[in-house]
């Protein structure tokens, strides 16, 4: 093999390293990020359950006092009956006003108390939730730094690697290898079995012959260099 093209193979090879430290640490940071971002977005919900929650009281403590009046109420038309006061009639309709408001009340209070219910609920469960990924995001505070320095000194071994395999090429070299890299992300297809293996694409027997031969010779197809398989 041409050593231009093993020293494209190895850069190549490395570059493709590069990239998947690279995508690492973008994943790592992502982590700290969509970790704050669910801290928030729960804390939101928190404090929106906390305001229905306390507007759920308050409606609930309303419905209690207004029923408190009507039992005063229909107790005070009661005794009136009992006692023989005051026009009957008026009482007893008073009394079956009465009844008929708090029967009323009794199904609010009885609907309020449940929805006060599956609101506690859903903010015990959404509180949990939040220290959850609080605790989480706790710990990917200590972690993610310690993995993006293991990163940081692993790629810096290979990149070092990289600069110096690639700095003896020409520089029309370096300059196609830039572009099938920002084009295509990968500059070097391996030759298998007659094939690109990047675009699929059959190789004439008289470009594998050259590559025999030492030639530095580009796929039809995608135009990436092709290099042999290891043997």
């Amino acid at each position: 093999m041409h050593p231009d093209l093993e020293r494209l193979d190895r850069v190549d090879q490395l570059d493709r390293q590069l990239r998947k430290f690279d995508d690492g640490a973008r994943k790592q940071r992502a982590i700290l990020v969509d970790a704050k971002a669910e801290i928030q977005r729960l804390a939101g919900q928190l404090d929106e359950l906390n305001h229905q929650v306390a507007a759920s009281k308050t409606t609930e403590h309303e419905a209690q006092r207004k029923a408190k009046r009507y039992q005063e109420r229909r107790a005070s038309a009661q005794r009136g009956l009992g006692q023989g006061r005051g026009d009957p009639d008026a009482a007893q309709r008073q009394v079956e006003q009465c009844n008929e408001i708090l029967d009323g009340l009794d199904t609010d209070l009885l609907e309020q108390m449940e929805r006060q219910d599956t609101l506690e609920g859903q903010h015990t469960a959404n509180a949990a939730a939040r220290q959850a990924a609080q605790d989480f995001e706790d710990a990917a505070a200590l972690s993610v730094p310690k993995i993006l320095a293991d990163l940081d000194t692993k790629r810096a071994k290979v990149q070092s690697e990289r600069d110096g395999t690639y700095a003896p090429l020409d520089n029309d070299i370096k300059y196609k290898y830039e572009q099938l890299v920002e084009k295509k992300r990968t500059a070097v297809a391996l030759l298998e079995k007659g094939v690109c293996s990047s675009c699929q694409i059959v190789v004439q027997n008289q470009q594998i012959s050259d590559l025999k031969r030492g030639l530095i010779k580009p796929c039809r197809g995608c135009h990436r260099w092709l290099v042999l398989p290891q043997s």
